[in-house]
């Protein structure tokens, strides 16, 4: 998903500022070694923006458990990117 570029439009979480309702967030993380030696970074998880500021709303998929909604985006320090379905003018929501 994160390099489909003919599907998703992507963003930089960091400096993006407009509306966000409908995009899909992509979580990253970082574990450093205890000596600094070595670190490795990996996308960890995916969530769907469910409210036109980034501190709000989301909805995540929580494995055997269903859907899980929350009132407050509690991966805002964590994400990386968002991700936009391309879709023609008349399909955007």
């Amino acid at each position: 998903m994160l390099y489909n570029n003919s599907l998703f439009d992507r963003f930089d979480a960091s400096a993006y500022t407009g509306d966000v309702t409908g995009f899909i967030g992509v979580t990253e993380k970082t574990l450093t070694l205890s000596d600094g030696s070595d670190s490795r970074t990996w996308y960890d998880h995916v969530y769907v923006q469910t409210d036109e500021n980034k501190y709000g709303s989301t909805v995540e998929s929580c494995g055997g458990r269903g859907l899980r909604s929350r009132d407050r985006n509690e991966y805002i320090d964590e994400t990386k990117y968002y991700l936009r379905l391309k879709l023609s003018e008349n399909r955007m929501f």
